[in-house]
């Protein structure tokens, strides 16, 4: 619980310190795209229906270029519910119109996201010629129902959710020029 709380208290001070940062990824970062994959388990009702259990698969890519910016795609979900947000730079708007800022530090990249009463940290770690990648998400402590709308305009409310293991992919170049 401890670390939910930290992650949206941190979470909003990252996203209004690197809004006004400059600084670019560091070298070993640059030219490289970034693909990380996992699940989450939500409680969730959307546009209105039935709470249900779901199983959520999300698929996070970034390039970060060789000046050093990043560019992302997040893709949520799938069949009907399914949806895809992009962001370039640092900070900006999450897929559920929160705060989102990414991190560069020497050794990866640290992405932090609110939407509504939940957030979510993508951290990445590079590992030699490859990199790991950890998820994690909650509610703000105290909210019963986590509620917002995504940027393609579906309400969701939540009442629980967890990451499950993901998996990251290194690659050199731009994956979205292909």
């Amino acid at each position: 619980m401890q670390t939910i709380r930290f992650l949206l208290l941190s979470g909003t001070l990252v996203a209004i310190c690197a809004s006004s940062a400059t600084a670019a990824a560091p070298e070993n970062l640059r030219n490289k795209t970034f693909t990380v994959s996992w699940s989450e388990e939500h409680n969730q009702s959307r546009d209105g229906g039935e709470f249900r259990d779901v199983s959520v698969p999300y698929l996070w890519t970034m390039y970060v270029s060789s000046a050093g910016r990043g560019f992302t795609r997040l893709h949520a979900g799938g069949g009907r519910g399914a949806g895809t947000h992009e962001s370039v730079g640092k900070g900006g708007s999450s897929f559920g119109g929160g705060e989102h800022a990414a991190t560069f530090t020497s050794s990866g990249i640290v992405v932090r996201a609110n939407f509504g009463e939940a957030a979510r940290q993508i951290s990445i770690a590079v590992t030699g010629s490859g990199c790991s990648a950890q998820i994690v998400v909650g509610k703000t402590p105290g909210v019963e129902v986590a509620k917002f709308t995504r940027t393609d305009g579906r309400h969701f409310e939540i009442r629980s959710l967890s990451a499950g293991a993901a998996s990251c992919q290194l690659q050199e170049g731009n994956a979205f020029a292909n």
